[in-house]
């Protein structure tokens, strides 16, 4: 009886230890995940492809992962290089879904076809402006969203990622290019680092930028 029990424990603890580091694929969660994405805008779709379930047991819950994704809105696409969330395994047992976080992580994309893809959204005049003044650039970002209780999106996200080989058509007798940055925005903070950027040849530095929105208004500061 005891090597029963050992035996069991043996396999209980590499059962938890294998959907703790390699998880396990399914294709379970793909239409809960749509569902609770589709909760921005109803016309976003995925292409989902399995999704892999680990299992955190000392937070009790139950990580999600997906690669190799693509986000398509009005038959625009951006390609995604993962979709991440967490759900609570109390949520499960109750037989609900709910995602306690989102997170999605984009390719390198061209920023072009990103302005493109976001004024499907909204036709935004600015962000028509924006797209014609960017010649050239890539960018590799994320979107980190968290959800209450009732599923809502709260308003803490974060985006946050790079650019680079940026390039604005000539303003005047300006040429700017070579433009690399990091950013992060937080809500009404959005922050700008290590910050590359070529004018008319001439190689220009800026360690830090940060716009902060206070009621209507965004203020800069630097350094």
């Amino acid at each position: 009886t005891f090597k029963i029990f050992l035996v069991s424990i043996l396999i209980i603890i590499s059962f938890l230890i294998y959907v703790s580091t390699i998880g396990i694929k399914t294709d379970r969660f793909n239409n809960q995940i749509l569902n609770q994405i589709k909760t921005f805008d109803n016309n976003l779709n995925v292409e989902l492809n399995e999704v892999n379930i680990f299992f955190v047991p000392l937070k009790l819950n139950v990580n999600l992962k997906t690669i190799g994704t693509n986000i398509i809105y009005k038959e625009k696409k951006i390609e995604l290089a993962s979709i991440k969330s967490t759900i609570s395994i109390k949520s499960l047992f109750n037989n609900q879904f709910l995602l306690t976080n989102l997170e999605i992580s984009s390719k390198s994309i061209d920023i072009k076809n990103l302005l493109s893809f976001a004024r499907s959204f909204q036709d935004d005049a600015k962000l028509y402006l924006v797209e014609k003044l960017i010649k050239k650039g890539d960018l590799i970002g994320n979107i980190y969203f968290e959800f209450d209780d009732e599923g809502r999106i709260k308003d803490n996200f974060k985006i946050y990622g790079f650019v680079k080989n940026g390039k604005i058509n000539s303003v005047k007798k300006f040429q700017f290019d070579k433009i690399n940055f990091e950013f992060n925005f937080i809500k009404d903070d959005i922050r700008f680092n290590d910050i590359n950027i070529s004018v008319n040849g001439n190689s220009i530095y800026f360690p830090e930028l940060i716009a902060q929105k206070k009621k209507d208004r965004f203020y800069f500061t630097g350094k």
